[in-house]
């Protein structure tokens, strides 16, 4: 930005507005196209007033201003939070309109960076020829150093899955990563925790192809009960690892699998015993989580499926028990040692919570006649 009569000032102003401070040269430069040259002439008080800020500037005069801009290359930015906390930047468009769904299968090349220094790498990217459609999965699945994960499994960031998610097949791109608010577990979250990096940091990712994002509605029941059992696993290993927020969310989708859907009778005694398991492992989450309205609508549907399911009945009497809901779970202990006759356990479970039940219910009452 050159004032006409003041050429001495140019390297003082220059230093003190940068394209990001200076609303007009936005407006130009959105005029603009890849590798145009154009100098423009703006009048000083309209300068002035588009900005607004002119307590910023030092200027000598207030003549006219001289903007001379160059375009080099323009690359397409995408702000995937639109608060600047993690932009993309294209250096491959993707090859179709197609994008991963919430449980596709995807397999990537991925780099971490600090400034150009590489941190970390998968390995070397691999790039589509006329013999080599990297895009097909009987290609790219046999390929080394490729990443292929389910997004439905939780094992990336929050941040991880919505980059992933708005790629396309055979996209390349640079994410610049200001915050790691978003990036609080999984493999990228790992990766980044062995490094005392300094933010910005760029991930490096190529997308070479995902599978078709297959629905409750969608999916046989053979799919059903193979994601059933994929996830499961998955599930299982963050009980283990006392990470229950996460494990919750697992069994809440595969719930969610077979509760939607048309089943005849022989696809109900198929995933029935998936199904049981889900809701257990989900009433387990929820009870640990301390959600006790959730954990009583989930084992509900349990015993809609399974009416003798005694562990789910003693999560839901504890649930009630919780909840104040003293005389529900007192009947349902009840009945659970009444009928209970070859599982010693279940009935001193039974009677131990009874016997707490009794004692909140009774001091319950007293306070309640005091107030």
């Amino acid at each position: 930005m050159i004032p006409k009569s003041d050429p001495e000032a140019n390297i003082e102003i220059l230093n003190a507005i940068s394209i990001l401070q200076s609303f007009t040269l936005q407006k130009l430069i959105m005029m603009m196209k890849n590798n145009e040259r154009t100098r423009f002439y703006v009048k000083f008080e309209k300068f002035i007033e588009t900005e607004n800020v002119f307590q910023r500037f030092s200027f000598s005069t207030q003549d006219d201003i001289e903007i001379e801009i160059a375009i080099l290359s323009l690359l397409k930015v995408d702000d995937l939070y639109n608060d600047g906390s993690i932009c993309k930047k294209f250096l491959k468009k993707g090859v179709s309109s197609a994008k991963p769904e919430p449980n596709s299968q995807v397999f990537i090349s991925f780099e971490l960076l600090e400034g150009q220094k590489l941190l970390h790498t998968t390995g070397a990217f691999h790039s589509t020829t006329e013999n080599d459609d990297l895009t097909k999965l009987e290609v790219i699945s046999v390929k080394p150093n490729v990443l292929s994960f389910y997004l439905d499994d939780y094992s990336c960031s929050k941040a991880m899955r919505k980059i992933i998610r708005a790629m396309k097949k055979d996209e390349e791109s640079l994410i610049e990563v200001r915050s790691l608010d978003r990036i609080k577990y999984g493999w990228d979250f790992d990766i980044i925790s062995k490094f005392n990096a300094s933010l910005p940091l760029t991930f490096h990712i190529k997308m070479y192809t995902f599978t078709e994002g297959r629905n409750a509605f969608t999916m046989t029941i053979p799919e059903k009960i193979s994601t059933a059992t994929r996830k499961r696993e998955v599930g299982i290993t963050l009980i283990k690892n006392g990470d229950y927020s996460r494990a919750s969310k697992i069994f809440k989708s595969l719930n969610d699998l077979f509760a939607l859907g048309t089943h005849s009778e022989q696809d109900k005694k198929d995933i029935s015993q998936h199904y049981k398991s889900s809701l257990l492992n989900s009433s387990l989450c929820l009870l640990k989580l301390e959600r006790w309205s959730e954990v009583v609508s989930v084992v509900r549907k349990l015993l809609e499926i399974d009416p003798e399911n005694s562990k789910g009945k003693l999560r839901m009497a504890f649930a009630l028990f919780k909840l104040n809901e003293y005389e529900e779970s007192k009947a349902l202990l009840q009945q659970m040692i009444q009928s209970t006759t070859n599982d010693n356990d279940v009935v001193v479970e039974s009677k131990a919570l009874l016997g707490e039940i009794e004692k909140a219910s009774t001091k319950y009452i007293k306070e309640s006649k005091k107030v």
